[in-house]
């Protein structure tokens, strides 16, 4: 039992952090927009960087090691 319990943990991890880093970085690129349209250009570009860049690390980076993962258990 605790056996599958290890197994599992590894890519139900992969896939909080995908989803957790997914969440932020919308939160953050909405952040940016309306930051953005109060008229601070340049804190809004930093949050849109910073936004992508966290979409990219959860959706590419989190999200397919989790996929590969999950794909290698069924396997």
């Amino acid at each position: 039992m605790l056996e599958l319990l290890v197994e599992l943990a590894e890519p139900v991890a992969f896939a909080l952090g995908a989803l957790l880093f997914t969440v932020a970085g919308a939160l953050v690129d909405l952040t940016a927009v309306s930051t953005y349209s109060g008229g601070r250009t340049t804190l809004a570009l930093w949050l849109a960087f910073v936004g992508s860049a966290a979409l990219y690390a959860g959706v590419f980076l989190f999200g397919a090691e989790a996929r590969k993962r999950l794909a290698s258990r069924n396997a």
